[in-house]
């Protein structure tokens, strides 16, 4: 489902496993895509995420964050275009490309905790 995916998202760029995705592990997602923010930028990204102003994403921000990126992504396509991308790929398809994606930057992004 969606939310097992969403899931599983956060918990990929949640690095320190708190719970909360932070303003450091927002900023070590982008840099693993070859990615520098500014200041200014990040704190465009952590607005648009923190909803309650807290300075951390919470799951519910998350996956609010989610929905309203899509629900963008779907209006800049048109429902004509996403459907077609929807014909190309199955639903599977997309999920697991979008994780496996997912997984591979964060695999490079996250120190490995038993390493001294």
């Amino acid at each position: 489902s969606t939310q097992s995916t969403w899931g599983k998202k956060f918990r990929m760029i949640d690095q320190d496993d708190d719970g909360y995705v932070t303003r450091v592990e927002i900023d070590r997602l982008y840099r693993t895509i070859f990615v520098e923010l500014t200041e200014k930028e990040l704190d465009e990204v952590m607005a648009k995420m923190d909803r309650d102003g807290d300075g951390k994403v919470n799951f519910h921000e998350f996956v609010k964050a989610q929905r309203v990126q899509r629900a963008l992504k779907i209006k800049e396509l048109g429902e004509h275009g996403e459907k077609d991308r929807r014909r190309q790929f199955s639903e599977t398809e997309l999920r697991d490309d979008s994780i496996k994606l997912t997984e591979s930057v964060m695999n490079i992004a996250r120190p490995d905790l038993d390493s001294p």
